[in-house]
């Protein structure tokens, strides 16, 4: 479960997962994704998830 959802933690997979929703459920998604990667992932994943979401915020408000 645990070797999953860090699998699930990287941005390629998360964007992949999530390139079917709308723009706001991608959103509101995204922000639940990162909580569930903060509680479950390392250090590392953290700070891959933290440059993930300002990555997803430009796209989400800059290009829509």
């Amino acid at each position: 479960m645990k070797k999953r959802v860090r699998a699930f933690c990287t941005p390629e997979q998360a964007a992949l997962h999530n390139s079917h929703h709308t723009s706001e459920g991608y959103f509101i998604f995204y922000l639940l994704n990162v909580y569930m990667c903060i509680l479950s992932c390392n250090i590392f994943w953290r700070v891959s998830s933290a440059v993930y979401f300002f990555y997803s915020a430009y796209l989400f408000f800059f290009l829509n």
